[in-house]
């Protein structure tokens, strides 16, 4: 451990030991319906100190975690999973997309992620930074055998979504390739990155960023049903 740290990360009395599988649903409505399907499945809440909410499976074969919305919530949230024995984390969210290849409902599976928000710079310098390639790989293989149709892609992560600029955002397409924005991914990345473990991520379209004027869909049934489909598949995922 770094002297020159004040706090470190640490397991609490009576918090329980967690399957090193882990799927992470960060974003509040979706988290809610996931933890809900989880829960009818028989998992049971786990005994732990985070304010998001913990799920082991009945097989004790992976937990489900959420919400934490932001960087720095899922940050916190990611770095307590990993002294409770996490090591595999799949993280399952929504993402605008700027990337015309992309509309709402489509599926990205990220590679890479640029950090914009506020977390990411903590844990290292590196821009952009790569997901876990392999369990990456393993993810975008499961999801063809399940005929889920998607695309690799890579992310901007923002802490400030009322102040992203149409500029900024073609700007960042431009210089990286960047296909989609979200809030939590580089922070994520770059923790696990830090700790060792293994990340990757995939999201749902939730609204078109490349037009003339955004298009949000986060409340059209079609993304609904896209995100309820990828977390019911990914039950079955044996990488998770």
């Amino acid at each position: 451990m770094d002297a020159d740290i004040i706090i470190h990360p640490r397991r609490g009395r009576g918090e329980d030991e967690l399957p090193e599988r882990a799927f992470f649903l960060v974003n509040p409505a979706d988290a809610r319906w996931g933890l809900d399907y989880f829960q009818g499945s028989g998992a049971t809440s786990a005994k732990t100190n985070l304010a998001a909410q913990v799920l082991v499976d009945k097989g004790n074969r992976f937990c489900v975690v959420g919400p934490a919305l932001g960087a720095a919530a899922a940050a916190l949230v990611l770095e307590k999973l990993i002294v409770l024995g996490v090591r595999r984390v799949i993280l399952v969210s929504c993402c605008g997309a700027i990337d015309p290849r992309f509309a709402i409902g489509d599926l990205l599976v990220a590679g890479k992620v640029v950090g914009g928000d506020g977390v990411s710079g903590h844990y290292g310098k590196q821009q952009p930074i790569t997901l876990h390639p392999d369990l990456t790989l393993e993810l975008s293989a499961f999801l063809d055998t399940a005929a889920l149709v998607h695309l690799d892609g890579t992310l901007w992560s923002t802490d400030a979504p009322y102040r992203e600029r149409a500029s900024i955002l073609f700007s960042l397409r431009e210089r990286f390739g960047i296909s989609g924005v979200d809030m939590e991914c580089a922070g994520l990345a770059a923790v696990a990155q830090f700790r060792s473990i293994e990340l990757a991520a995939v999201f749902v379209i939730s609204d078109e960023l490349w037009g003339p004027r955004w298009r949000p869909g986060f409340h059209l049934p079609l993304y609904r049903q896209r995100m309820q489909e990828l977390i019911k598949t990914l039950a079955s995922f044996g990488g998770c």
